[in-house]
């Protein structure tokens, strides 16, 4: 009964057409819509502020790495992604639950190696620890995006889907634009200070020994500590925030009959949208075809 009630309602609405123009309006008066765009806003600002200076970053942490050398460096992420994302959305995909642990929880992840990364920094960590924290947060973050757009088709209304998507790609790479210049103009206004050149630990001995085809003494990233840190901890504060509205505003009203009334038990606040079995719908004449 429950299937037939959400094949019903698909086929209602995927009859009824509406406007442009209105499918905007009713998407942007859906608040759902705004959580996914804040949060593909936050992911891309991280994200991309990240993968922008990463080849600046890997050419002032070995001052004298080769261009080919470089730019294998700076492809491991996108071999990363390549490698990981399928099977983690395949894996995570599978129930709605799952899918909301991945969009949110992947990038709450991704902005806390994040903000490793930027201790390294301030710590004078050798580079390779914080290039390959660097790499594995933009890994993360990325391989999060599948089971993210997953959940908006979970949850959004069949009419306003196209319209959901595009509006929260819109934003997010809003986001990819300002990142770059964000964490550019934190670099200039908050420099960090690099050791002397000359001074050598035990640990940037090993890991010059590591890497044998860098040249010449290790380089440093403390530059960018400062401003990493200050983007991922926004980042990783209002992904936090944004999943617990989610949560409440977009998964927990579609869950399943028993979970979703114990929850109900001790909600404060009405959900942003009602779950499907709500809504009424005449099945009897689904009923008598059925038998």
């Amino acid at each position: 009964e429950r299937l037939l009630l959400h094949s019903t309602l698909e086929e209602k609405e995927r009859s009824t057409t509406i406007t442009l123009w209105l499918a905007v309006a009713r998407a942007l008066t859906h608040a759902p819509t705004w959580l996914f765009a804040s949060k593909m806003f936050v992911d891309c600002v991280v994200m991309y502020s990240n993968l922008f200076f990463l080849p600046m970053q890997v050419q002032e942490g070995f001052p004298g790495i080769s261009t080919e050398l470089g730019s294998v460096v700076c492809a491991i992420p996108a071999v990363g992604i390549l490698l990981i994302a399928p099977p983690f959305g395949s894996l995570m995909g599978r129930s709605l639950t799952r899918r909301f642990i991945a969009a949110w929880g992947g990038p709450v992840c991704a902005q806390g190696v994040l903000v490793s990364a930027a201790c390294c920094m301030h710590m004078h960590a050798p580079p390779l620890a914080t290039i390959c924290l660097l790499m594995l947060s933009y890994i993360i973050c990325a391989s999060s995006v599948g089971p993210f757009i997953a959940l908006v088709n979970s949850t959004s209304p069949h009419a306003l889907l196209p319209t959901i998507i595009a509006f929260a790609n819109a934003l997010g790479h809003v986001g990819g634009f300002l990142g770059p210049y964000a964490l550019g103009a934190l670099h200039d206004a908050l420099p960090g200070t690099c050791p002397d050149a000359n001074h050598t630990t035990a640990n940037h001995t090993t890991v010059t020994a590591i890497t044998t085809s860098v040249q010449g003494d290790e380089g440093c990233v403390a530059e960018w500590g400062a401003g990493t840190a200050i983007i991922a901890c926004a980042g990783l504060l209002l992904s936090l925030l944004s999943g617990i509205a989610a949560w409440r505003c977009t998964v927990r009203p579609f869950l399943p009959e028993q979970s979703y009334q114990q929850s109900s038990s001790s909600r404060s606040v009405e959900p942003c949208v009602e779950p499907i079995r709500a809504l009424p719908v005449d099945l009897s004449e689904h009923r008598g075809q059925s038998r």
